[in-house]
Order: structure tokens, then sequence, then C-alpha cells
């Protein structure tokens, strides 16, 4: 009883104690200590940084530079908490420019580790050396050394084995590392920076350089080549930088960056709001690149919210959302005033184009080259008469004749729908489309597919009686027994061309074929290096790559059911499948995924309602009508007792 009233009460921590509570909340790994040690640097005016790791950073880590220094019997002060040269007074947080200023992380740093700095200030004819381990600092001791600072941290977590056990593997924490190096070295170009890993140099970048030689230089020159100048300026904030163009995008965001008075940092939502001046132009889950400077004036600027200063606090973040906007969308849209687009319609749009086609680009060829030639009026035209499948958006939106109490629904059961009942509405007029597309496209294969992959019996459960047309060009309002449905056409479509697709790949037995001519892959050499070490895993898929050049992958063979032209886009998936930590992905599954969501309707995309009843029919007779392949819903369902809750019938 007494022991454990001793231990209920309230008493002082140990200062050690202390000591390494706060050093976690600073440092949670190598990279943290590489950030910290890098951004004193800047701090001290280097113009030349170098930094060196051991095992992840695990083993030691060296950051090197040719800054001021550190006064000699400055440097016991240094390694203390709460002490530094970057702020006195109060007032001085709410204006601060400099990296660092809580006076953390060489204190927090040495209660963790085995730490040593070797310095020498601008006006001392020699330099100094002072070794800490456990947070105990040792004598200052004169020592060789030109102006600046290194400082070397090895046995990192030594003294917290809880923490060092949370460490991830040694390949990890030097991706962690390297990103935390390039977000500095992309924000001082006058810098030089140069980062070694295990006595191998990774990156070695000259000072002076541009924004776009530094890009091509830490990432790949296709990069470099695909980025656009972007700026904007309102209320005293402005925002500068690069995003890639539409032709450039990536499968994560791990090409998206962003600081704030030059400090890197990470907004919330940001890369929503640069993505959605994009439009409809990117394909599904792919991101495109940005790298964006803020300036705002520093008492609008809270950076004091985390000892790591990761994240801000804007006084007007509200308008980060229009600043944005407008810095991007005159970019990407630089002809075209992008409010005042009606959906995705555009003069030339083809409305007897098939249903079952993507709405969009299929391969390089865009939708507006492959109808060039047609008459808006004749597309116009077309709408009300039962063979025309698309209606152009102006048409809709414009008509004055439709009569106020016609009916909108389109029976679902007992309807028949078939192409060549659509009259020439429905035929591809394309010629050059792939039998592959086309699969995906016809309505008589997919319902026949369908039909023998389900038996004569329709899953009743879930296939509404009718719907009641598209709202916010999107979303299908349908009427079943057991509720009222709002399905989302894309992946409703996405789903039956992927099950399509899939089953047409199981059938089949696989091989491989060369390619005359490898296709060249450009990565930066981290990346490269990583994609190598996964070379067997894609040997077993059906691919053969090997290194070329620095950051350079030749793609040698392929299973030989890929179409001509998805090599490169399918391969990249398989990869990104197998750095996510899968330990083999099914091809042929991505592959369907991939070109089923290609070949389907799209957002605002208008489409008959005929040809929504019968994607409905079929989408209840696919094995998982409820997701897409990529694991989105594609319905959601209100029952009668939930509607009847919400208008309190109950």
């Amino acid at each position: 009883m007494e022991s454990a009233l001793k231990k209920s009460r309230i008493r002082p921590l140990p200062a050690l104690l202390v000591d390494r509570i706060a050093a976690g909340e600073v440092i949670d790994g190598p990279a943290s200590v590489v950030k910290e040690l890098a951004e004193n640097a800047l701090d001290a005016g280097a113009t030349s940084i170098q930094v060196e790791t051991s095992g992840g950073g695990i083993n030691w880590i060296s950051v090197e530079d040719d800054g001021a220094g550190i006064l000699a019997e400055d440097l016991p002060l240094a390694i203390q908490k709460h002490a530094t040269s970057k702020v006195e007074t109060l007032d001085d947080i709410c204006e601060v420019l400099s990296y660092g200023f809580r006076g953390e992380a060489l204190s927090s740093i040495a209660s963790i580790s085995y730490l040593e700095i070797l310095t020498r200030a601008e006006d001392q004819e020699r330099g100094a050396r002072i070794v800490s381990r456990g947070g105990e600092p040792g004598p200052v001791e004169p020592a060789a050394r030109t102006r600046g600072t290194r400082i070397y941290v090895e046995d990192l977590f030594y003294s917290t084995p809880a923490r060092k056990k949370f460490l991830k593997a040694e390949k990890s924490e030097n991706q962690k590392i390297h990103r935390e190096f390039i977000r500095l070295a992309l924000a001082r170009l006058s810098v030089a920076w140069k980062l070694v890993r295990d006595d191998k140099t990774i990156l070695d970048l000259p000072a002076n350089q541009s924004f776009e030689e530094r890009a091509g230089a830490i990432f790949t020159e296709n990069l470099a080549r695909h980025l656009l100048p972007v700026s904007s300026h309102a209320s005293g904030i402005s925002i500068s930088g690069f995003i890639s163009d539409h032709d450039f995008f990536r499968a994560t965001r791990d090409r998206q960056f962003s600081w704030i008075n030059g400090r890197p940092v990470e907004f919330k939502n940001l890369s929503f709001l640069v993505k959605k001046g994009y439009g409809e132009i990117l394909p599904h889950g792919s991101h495109p690149a940005y790298f964006l400077f803020l300036e705002v004036e520093p008492d609008r600027v809270d950076v004091n919210v985390h000892p790591a200063k990761r994240e801000v606090r804007l006084l007007d973040e509200f308008l980060l959302h229009g600043l944005v906007q407008r810095a991007v969308v005159p970019v990407i849209f630089p002809d075209e005033p992008l409010p005042l687009k009606k959906g995705n319609w555009q003069p030339g749009f083809n409305s007897s184009y098939s249903i079952f086609s993507s709405g969009g680009a299929s391969g390089s060829e865009s939708r507006s080259s492959r109808n060039a030639n047609l008459d808006p009026s004749d597309v116009a035209g077309e709408y009300g008469k039962p063979g025309s499948l698309l209606e152009s958006v102006d048409s809709l939106l414009f008509e004055k004749e439709r009569d106020v109490g016609q009916s909108r629904a389109y029976e679902i059961r007992g309807t028949s729908w078939d192409a060549a009942d659509s009259g020439p509405g429905y035929s591809d007029t394309r010629g050059d489309s792939r039998d592959a597309d086309h699969e995906l496209r016809t309505g008589d294969n997919n319902r026949s597919h369908l039909d023998a992959t389900s038996g004569s019996s329709v899953n009743s459960g879930f296939l509404p009686i009718r719907h009641f047309g598209v709202i916010f060009g999107t979303y299908i309002l349908a009427e079943a027994e057991d509720g009222f449905y709002i399905i989302d056409q894309h992946t409703a479509h996405e789903r039956i061309n992927y099950e399509l697709k899939r089953k047409g790949l199981e059938d089949r037995s696989f091989g491989t074929q060369n390619l005359l001519t490898p296709l060249i892959l450009d990565y930066s050499r981290q990346e490269a290096d990583s994609i190598l070490e996964h070379s067997q895993e894609l040997q077993e898929a059906g691919f053969q790559i090997d290194s070329i050049g620095e950051g350079q992958i030749a793609l040698r063979m392929v299973p030989d059911f890929l179409d001509p032209g998805s090599e490169v886009d399918t391969i990249m998936h398989v990869i990104q499948r197998l750095a996510e930590g899968e330990s083999m992905v099914r091809v042929y599954d991505e592959y369907a995924a991939m070109k089923a969501c290609k070949a389907s309707i799209k957002k605002n995309d208008v489409v008959h309602g005929s040809v929504l009843a019968e994607i409905l029919k079929q989408l209840s007779q696919c094995e998982d009508p409820s997701r897409c392949p990529h694991g989105r819903p594609t319905m959601l369902r209100l029952t009668r007792n939930e509607l009847d809750r919400m208008f309190h019938r109950t």
C-alpha cells in the first residue's frame, strides 16, 4: 500500500530523464540528426556542407561545414539545453528567420549518443574540440581545424534502447536521410552540398546551380525538362517555384516539396490544392511533382509549433487555396479560362463515340485529335435520338424544349441493350483500335462474358429496378427493393472492364518477349538502386531489367500479353507495388486494372440513360460489384428505414 502511494505522488523528474524525454521530441531517428545539424550549418553561414553516414546513420553521422564556427569558450554551452545564439527576446521568436532557435538540437543529440564537435571560429588562430557522451561534456581541447565545424555523432540512441529498437532497416533510414538532405539542398541553391553514404558519394551538388539543374542532378533530367515556373501573390503572401507539366506524373507524392521562408515544411492539403489545379487531365491515382516556396512576413507565421519545426501555422491560411489556384491553373491551362469550362465537352467531341471507351486519351492520342474533323452542330443535333449514347454538355445546358413533367426513369430489369440496337451512334469509328481495348468497349462481349461468369441469374440483392439519371456528372441515382443507391459511374464501369480483362488474361498462358529496342527508364541513383534490388521478383513476373548507367535502367523483356506502348506504365505500377512491400504482384491483375481505368467512362462524361441501365445490370453480375480494382467503393446504399429516420417518419 505504501509502495503504491509512493508511486502516485507528484515529484520532479531527474534532470537526466527530462533530457531523454525532450530528446525524443526533437530526434526520432538518424534523419532528424542530419536535418538539425545541416540547418545549424546553414545558420552559421556555410557555403559548403558535407554529410556522411554509415549503416543508415545508425553507426555514425558526420556533418561538416565551412561556416562561422563556434568560439572555443562557447563549446560547453553548445551542448547545453536552451542555449542558442539565434534569439534573445520573446519578440525575436515572433520574427525568427533562422532554421534553429530553440537551442535543443545539440543538447538532445548529445544526451542519446557519443558526440564530438571539432570547430574553429573565423577570428581564432586554432580550432577546439569537445566530446560528450550521454550529455556529459568533457573538457575543451585545442585541435587542428580549418574555419568551420565538423560534428560527429556515433552510437545513436545507445542510452535509450527502447527508441533504438523502433528504428527501421538500414535501407529505410538511408531513404529518410536522403529526403531530408534534398529538402535542404533544393532550398539553398547558393550552397554546395555533398552526401556520402558508406564511403560512396551519392550526391555532389555544386553551388549556384539553377533550380532546374539541381532538380535534374538530384532526380532525373527528365523531371527537369517537364518543370514549369509558377508564381502568385496576394495579401502579403507570395508563392513561387515549379510544377510538372501534365505529361509528368508519379504514382506517389515523393516529388512534392514545399518551403516557407526557406524552411522545409508540410502544408496540410497542399497536395490536394495543387492537383485540383490540373482539373481532370492527370490519370486516376497519379500525382504531379511540385516544388513550391512560400514567402510570408515572419510575424504572420508561427514556426514554434513543434520541436521538429516541421509544422507551421499561417495567420492567413485561408488565402492558400486561391493563391495556389492562381499559380497553377494559368500555367496548366494557359489558353483556356478554366472557370468557364462546361464539363468535359469541347467542340469536336464525338457523341457517337463508344460509351465503353474511356472518353479520354488512349495511348498518346487525345480525345480532341480523334474527333477534330467533326462538326459540333452534328454532335448537338444527335441529342435525344435513341441511338446517341453520349450527349454534349452544352445541349443539356441550353435546351429549352424539355417537358417539365417528362419521365426521367430508365428501367433496368427486363431491358436488353445491345450495341447493334443502338444504331450508328454506337459504332466505333476510330478504325485503328486495338483488340485488347475493343474487348473492354463492346457491349456484346461485355454481356456475354458476365452472363457466363455469373450464370443466368442476376444478383437481385443489388440490381436496382430503375435509375433516374446522373447528378454532379458522376453519380447515378437508382431505386431498388432494398433501398436507394448512389453509384459512381466511373468506378462501376471500371469494375466491369476489370473483370472482363482479367478473365481474358486468366484464360490464357503467359510467355515473355524480348524488346527489339530496350526501353530506358530514368530514375535518381537511389531509386534505381532500390529497383534493381527487386530484379529477381521482376524476372519472375516477366520483366528483365539491368542498369546501363547512373540512374538509368534498361527494360529488355516483358510479358507477351502487354500491348505495345503499355510496357513502361505497367512495370512502373509493378515496381510501386513491390516498393510498398508486396512480395509478388500478379502482373495481369495490375495490367487489367490499369487498362480498365483508361477504358472506362469518366467524370462529366454525359451518358445515355439506356447505357447506364446496362452498366448497372452488368455491375450486378460482377464478382465484387461493391468496389473498383483500386479498392474505391462503387456504390452507396440508403435503406427505406434509414431514409424514414432522416425525415423523422419512424
